[in-house]
């Protein structure tokens, strides 16, 4: 488990490199959907795909009611990508708090 909550603390407050919010909230709604040839998807859409997997885990730790993570790469627009963003960066803070959480408690089987 420890090594579950470094890696969350690394990309959350950074040390080794830039923490995610700093990285995420430097970047321009234009510049996060817009696709770089040769890349099948967006910033946007690859931080939209990265939040649907961890809310999709946060809902087991938690007990809460399931929901259907497809389509998994959502194209996202400039007006969603500062919604996207945040959801993303509170929901990765949402692991972290799960993660340290002392005992270690979750409703998975």
């Amino acid at each position: 488990m420890e090594d579950i909550r470094e890696a969350l603390r690394q990309v959350i407050e950074g040390d080794d490199f830039e923490p995610a919010s700093k990285l995420l909230n430097n970047i321009k709604p234009d510049a996060a959907v817009r696709i770089v040839p040769a890349l099948p998807y967006s910033l946007a859409t690859n931080v939209a795909h990265a939040d649907i997997w961890n809310r999709t885990w946060l809902t087991r730790l938690e007990g809460k009611k399931k929901f259907n993570p497809f389509p998994d790469f959502p194209v996202v627009t400039e007006k969603q990508w500062p919604k996207v963003r945040d959801q993303f960066l509170a929901n990765l803070d949402r692991a972290y708090e799960i993660a340290c959480a002392e005992p270690f408690e979750h409703h998975c089987k």
